[in-house]
């Protein structure tokens, strides 16, 4: 419920709600409480040790290893949910594609994230020399060069194909990233003393029920943050937009291109090329915004640097 208030306080806000109306304030104000509280019963429950499992165990914010995964698997479903999205409304609303087509220029990018997974699988395998914490890094540098490259596209009426090699190395990036962070989530467990008294059971059973749960928190980190990385760079692009679409376009006809990108081919000619100009400026700025959280997961990943790296065996 905490992330749904925050979500949809900024999606509304991206509507075109004032960020000081009752809807938006009061979702803001939900959101601020209840993740204090979702911390405290956190703690709570792993403290109490009893029977009761708790969702996001303690353990995991205090051990700067573990909370450096998420961190930066969160910055990475930002970039990876936002260029899933908002790539394709590019092409319709820029180009004047249809969605399937636009769907298919999407396919760089969509062919590019597993195929940089497979590279670290390859590259820190069993044995290997690569540790996976170095291929996090490479993968945040692929994804800064990507979505900054990208953000340099100049603005026409034609597709310019040279994009689609942007798309590919946003995508290596973030195939890197998840990948690599899939690996390594095994690898970071710590098993506590009092929670293995029987070698033999307790040890498998403290391995599994960890491993289960950070592999969990890996992916839900990483919706998470698609979740919140999507309504901040649509809050902002929309409210970019909107402001010098006022006085070209009705509030009634803003309305319409917000809801159907098609109403776009239905304005006048000179009218279509400013408002696709206009969404093609406001995609520029989504993707300077990803540069931002490209570059912090640079830090993320600091927090889980070890004199010795973890590596796959």
């Amino acid at each position: 419920m905490a992330m749904v208030g925050l979500v949809f306080a900024l999606q509304q806000a991206a509507e075109g709600w004032s960020w000081s109306s009752a809807l938006v304030a009061s979702c803001f104000v939900v959101s601020a409480i209840l993740w204090p509280a979702f911390i405290v019963w956190e703690w709570l429950v792993t403290s109490r040790g009893d029977v009761q499992e708790p969702v996001f165990p303690w353990r995991f914010v205090k051990n700067r290893v573990v909370l450096g995964l998420l961190l930066s698997t969160f910055f990475t479903g930002v970039l990876f949910t936002v260029c899933v999205i908002q790539l394709p409304l590019k092409f319709q609303a820029e180009y004047d594609t249809s969605p399937l087509s636009a769907g298919i220029y999407l396919l760089p990018f969509t062919l590019a994230c597993p195929t940089g997974s497979f590279v670290v699988a390859i590259l820190t395998r069993p044995g290997g020399d690569m540790p996976p914490i170095l291929m996090l890094l490479i993968g945040a540098g692929f994804q800064i060069i990507g979505v900054s490259l990208m953000s340099t596209v100049k603005i026409t009426k034609e597709i310019w194909t040279g994009q689609y090699g942007y798309e590919v190395i946003t995508g290596l990036g973030v195939g890197m990233s998840i990948g690599a962070a899939s690996i390594i989530a095994p690898f970071i467990i710590e098993i506590e003393s009092d929670l293995c008294k029987n070698f033999f059971t307790g040890l498998k059973m403290v391995l599994i029920k960890y491993t289960a749960v950070i592999a969990s928190s890996v992916v839900q980190f990483r919706v998470m943050g698609g979740a919140v990385g999507l309504a901040v760079v649509t809050c902002i692009a929309n409210t970019y937009i909107k402001s010098h679409l006022v006085g070209l376009l009705t509030d009634t006809e803003i309305v319409a291109v917000f809801e159907s990108l098609a109403t776009i081919s239905k304005l006048p000619l000179q009218v279509q090329e400013i408002v696709r100009s206009m969404f093609a400026r406001g995609f520029i700025l989504q993707m300077k915004t990803l540069i931002g959280f490209g570059v912090v997961q640079f830090p993320a990943v600091a927090l889980m640097w070890q004199k010795k790296a973890i590596r796959v065996t």
